[in-house]
């Protein structure tokens, strides 16, 4: 599963309105930190889940060779 990266453009100042645009005062800028810490924490689900499916297939694919390994060498024993 692909995780899509947010765009660079979104995190530098420039494309931030000033923090009397963002509703003034500390508020705007709690928000945005709690916006911000769902985003990182939406990100490290699908990251989890991504690296257990990868270490599934890892398993699976071992188990894999590992068969093949062992159908060479008894077929060798022959």
């Amino acid at each position: 599963m692909a995780v899509p990266c947010p765009e660079s453009h979104e995190s530098s100042p420039e494309a931030s309105p000033p923090p009397s645009a963002q509703g003034g005062g500390s508020g705007g800028a709690e928000a945005d930190v709690g916006r911000k810490m769902e985003e990182v924490v939406h990100l490290l689900e699908e990251l989890k889940e991504s690296v257990t499916e990868l270490g599934d297939d890892v398993a699976g694919i071992k188990a894999e060779v590992e068969n093949v390994h062992k159908k060479i060498t008894a077929e060798a024993e022959r």
